[in-house]
């Protein structure tokens, strides 16, 4: 599931926008196979993502943490939002206020994870 994160945030920085959107629309059907159907298939990717993003902000892809706040990378929590704006959009089979607060409440684990540690 991580890496099918990090598929998504590489799509949203390909330049060509017909290229990006060939590739997005490949994805997105690839996505619905995995986790339209199945509701707590969708809430362990949007966990894998929050932790996802929220690491890969503060850290490199080898664990170091950034220098300071002008090095963070927001790229990962901008994609991520992106993306469940677009999941909330395409899949009408599930709740969206149930959605979002399942989302919120990942956050919060997150980072009172990380506040503990």
């Amino acid at each position: 599931m991580n890496s099918y994160f990090l598929k998504w945030v590489d799509l949203l920085n390909i330049e060509d926008t017909d290229v990006q959107e060939t590739e997005v629309n490949s994805y997105f059907t690839q996505l619905g196979k995995t986790v339209s159907t199945n509701q707590d298939m969708l809430f362990t990717f949007c966990n894998v993502m929050i932790k996802t993003s929220i690491n890969l902000t503060l850290n490199n892809h080898k664990g170091d943490k950034r220098l300071n706040n002008s090095t963070l990378d927001y790229r990962f929590i901008d994609s991520f939002i992106k993306l469940v704006v677009v999941l909330i959009d395409s899949f009408s089979n599930f709740n969206k206020q149930d959605f979002m607060n399942q989302i919120f409440t990942f956050i919060r684990v997150k980072l009172e994870e990380d506040h503990n540690s």
